[in-house]
């Protein structure tokens, strides 16, 4: 268990810096820390029941495009 903790905390912080820098660039404004520390623990959470097992293609791009419409939400505020 805890080299798959390892992995999904892995996978959520480069998740989220690389997300965080796209939205710098596409809309030249960054997530505040706080939009991002939630954006992490949400990746961390999702991430962290399926780390190290195989996983369906179409199960990780539901779960990404839920988390990138979760953000957005939380970002517009909606």
């Amino acid at each position: 268990m805890p080299v798959a903790a390892v992995r999904a905390a892995l996978f959520s912080l480069l998740g989220t810096a690389v997300a965080s820098t796209v939205h710098h660039l596409a809309f030249d404004s960054s997530p505040s820390w706080g939009v991002r520390v939630l954006a992490a623990c949400l990746l961390f959470g999702i991430a962290l029941p399926g780390a190290g097992q195989d996983k369906l293609l179409v199960r990780q791009l539901v779960l990404a495009a839920g988390s990138q419409a979760v953000g957005v939400l939380v970002r517009t505020g909606r």
